[in-house]
């Protein structure tokens, strides 16, 4: 085992030493830190320095030093330090004091000059910063002075007492470097390298401490590590993304390689978590064979560190100098807090005066004004959350629907080879689990990496994703598809009371010669359903019975869920949904759709109006199955009602219709005294009959049906405006 040993910094204090020298040649203010001067004070012991004073200076000039009032008073049993401060805020000794400092500081480089020590770590690993960076020899020696002020070989001398503010730091930089401060204020404006690649710390002017960490020898890896990482894992084959890539792949891939020579094209790639925008971005890259490069979402160094957009657009910019513009693709990743933009721009407003708007937003138009490299940003924030001088820069965007279920099938086979589980979990579980789990690919990756560390038996398995998929889903209020859009097992057509001519096995019958159609069909009618009629009769139910009898799924949206309280908000839900239901091929029902399709006559504010015109829109060109459902068809919009291909009124149960749901809910046969007490109960529905066996479940064996006849009674007569005639009831 290696033991610690003190890494040498000899070289660092010869250039600190340089610096010192500029410093103290250029300065003619007061300072009021004694630290200032430890670096040369440490050049001489306590008794030479107190020799070297008391032969520079006369005795009356030491004298009226010593006499003087307060603090300012000179006292040779001070530290060295403090008696070289003392005398250089008599502004008559000054002079005097400076050729002196000067004088011993550069007998010190004259015997250890810095070339003399450039095999050590601090020297080399400054070389290979300012290498990998392109920085400048003046920008190199700014950031010395700032690492050298951290490693308190240096202090700023700001000459008056309060805490150092930017322009005192960037003054002292121009007097330690010995340049104008008019090189120094350009080399540390956003444009350039130190700024671009958060070298320094945009607030306060401080050393990037991840940088500090790579100097001083904190990690082996080279200094690319910490702003990027090249992508080693295996991609998803490119059809994977079928829709995304049917509808976008092409023209993607062209307008990236079409850029040589020119500004490069920045990609943007938003939507849901989890919808796989980070895995097509690194399958575009293998399809195009191009290295990807994955930017940093925080320094390589410190682990510990919070993700900045400073940073990551410093990485960024380092990057993009480094990599090959026609061999290399770009991706960063969760870049949400980059493209939001801020109201940055202290550090400029402080150094020049003034309200300078450099904001991120500024910072990120730049980036995207000037990308060399092939980029593809990354975001789960809303389009219309992004600054539109932003959005407009985009060369191409790609919006990511939530992930069918055949790309979640997928994404389980993927992760099942990948840790040879497919003993364990064969293709028909994969498919029942990817319709059960709306999960995301990160979810079902963490699902599968437990379950291979607890070695199951094969008749476990199932079990053991359920357990671990239940809490998982409630953590991230995920809802399972489990028995959501399964009929009651005792559901059937008989009984149910609809108003029409067409019975409902045709419909079911032209539901199912709909989708054995072909889509691109001339002149195909559209597939509508509007189910109407009093709550309980029996809609829902019938679109879980289709969904079966179909096999096809059902994708559930009540107005409640594409309502939103931001103007265009409910109009983007909307055709969200339909959208969702044309990539999963399923059946969209929209219940509680008079909450969304008013009519626009007594329509009081615009979005009233938009909300149904977007969905008019949606209906119009919609090539899937959408289902409505209201209890209200009377307040529905006369446009929307002609977009129905099939107005289906469901009405309470007729006579026969009770008998029949009686004994299918009950198990039991009814006498002709209980079927004519059970025709006087009136506006029965379904539900009424469920939501009674639901109460008497528990009773055991004893109920009997006049006790299942009082409770639809009841049922019956708690609806709004209901009066039973008693005189009909009974024996």
């Amino acid at each position: 085992m290696a033991q610690y040993k003190e890494k040498p910094t000899r070289w660092c204090e010869a250039k600190a030493l340089t610096f010192f020298i500029n410093f103290i040649k250029n300065h003619n203010g007061s300072v009021n830190d004694n630290d200032t001067f430890q670096l040369v004070a440490d050049l001489l012991p306590s008794e030479r320095w107190y020799a070297l004073i008391t032969k520079t200076f006369p005795s009356k000039d030491l004298q009226k030093m010593i006499n003087a009032h307060g603090r300012n008073c000179l006292d040779f049993k001070d530290d060295s330090q403090e008696v070289l401060r003392t005398i250089w805020n008599f502004e008559f000794a000054r002079p005097k004091l400076r050729n002196l400092l000067v004088q011993i500081s550069t007998e010190a480089l004259r015997k250890n000059p810095a070339e003399h020590y450039t095999h050590e770590l601090f020297p080399r690993k400054t070389a290979e910063l300012q290498k990998t960076l392109k920085l400048s020899d003046l920008e190199i020696q700014i950031l010395l002075v700032q690492a050298f002020v951290q490693k308190d070989l240096l202090c700023i001398a700001d000459g008056h007492n309060r805490h150092t503010d930017l322009n005192d730091k960037v003054v002292f930089i121009a007097k330690s470097v010995d340049r104008d401060i008019a090189e120094v204020r350009e080399a540390l404006m956003e444009k350039n390298r130190l700024c671009r690649y958060a070298c320094l710390d945009d607030d306060d002017l401080d050393f990037n401490p991840e940088l500090f960490g790579f100097l001083n020898g904190f990690s082996t890896d080279p200094i690319a590590n910490i702003f990027f990482e090249r992508n080693t894992e295996k991609s998803l084959p490119w059809d994977f993304y079928g829709a995304v890539v049917e509808k976008h792949g092409e023209l993607l891939e062209r307008i990236i390689t079409s850029r040589s020579g020119t500004k490069a094209a920045n990609i943007l790639l938003y939507g849901a978590p989890g919808t796989g925008k980070t895995s097509f971005a690194k399958t575009l890259a293998e399809r195009l064979h191009r290295t990807c490069y994955l930017i940093k979402q925080k320094p390589g160094i410190n682990r510990d560190a919070e993700s900045k957009p400073e940073f990551r657009f410093g990485a960024l910019g380092v990057c993009t100098d480094m990599a090959d513009p026609a061999q290399s693709l770009i991706i960063v990743d969760e870049a949400d807090e980059m493209l939001r933009g801020g109201n940055g721009g202290n550090l400029l407003a402080s150094i020049f005066g003034g309200n300078v708007s450099v904001g991120d937003k500024g910072r990120l138009n730049m980036v995207l004004d000037s990308s060399k490299v092939p980029t593809v940003w990354i975001t789960n924030t809303p389009a219309e959350a992004l600054d539109e001088s932003s959005r407009r820069r985009f060369d191409y965007s790609i919006r990511f629907e939530p992930l069918t279920d055949a790309q979640r099938k997928m994404i389980w086979h993927n992760n099942i080879c990948k840790m040879n589980l497919e003993p364990l979990v064969p293709d028909e579980l994969q498919s029942k689990l990817a319709t059960l789990y709306p999960v995301s690919a990160g979810g079902i990756t963490l699902v599968l990496q437990n379950l291979s560390k607890m070695t199951p038996r094969p008749e476990e398995v199932e079990g053991l994703i359920e357990k671990l998929m239940r809490p998982h889903c409630e953590l991230l209020g995920i809802s399972t598809q489990k028995n959501k859009m399964l009929p009651a097992k005792d559901y059937s057509l008989s009984g149910l009371n609809i108003k029409g001519k067409i019975p409902l096995e045709n419909i079911v019958g032209a539901v199912r010669n709909y989708l054995n159609g072909k889509q691109n069909e001339l002149d195909r009618p559209r597939m509508n359903l509007l189910l109407s009629g009093a709550p309980g009769t029996g809609k829902t139910e019938f679109v879980k019975y289709l969904g079966a009898v179909l096999n096809t799924k059902v994708i559930v949206k009540m107005g409640s869920d594409l309502l939103d309280m931001y103007v265009g908000g409910t109009e983007q839900a909307i055709k969200q949904a339909f959208a969702e239901a044309e990539q999963e091929h399923a059946i969209l029902f929209l219940d509680e759709i008079d909450g969304m399709l008013q009519n626009r006559e007594r329509a009081t504010r615009n979005w009233e109006v938009t909300q149904v015109n977007e969905l008019l829109h949606q209906m119009e060109n919609f090539s899937g199955i959408m289902i409505g459902a209201t209890n209200f068809a009377v307040n529905l919009d006369p446009a929307v009602m002609r977009r129905f291909t099939f107005k289906l009124e469901f009405d309470y149960l007729d006579n026969a219709g009770k008998k029949i749901f009686f004994e299918r809910m009950f198990h039991t046969q009814l006498t002709p005294a209980e079927e004519r007490r059970l025709a006087a109960i009136r506006h029965l529905a379904p539900g009424d009959f469920r939501t009674v066996r639901q109460s008497i479940f528990y009773l055991g064996n004893d109920v009997s049906n006049s006790d299942r006849l009082d409770a639809l009674l009841r049922e019956s007569e708690s609806k709004t405006g209901v009066v039973n005639d008693k005189k009909h009831i009974g024996f």
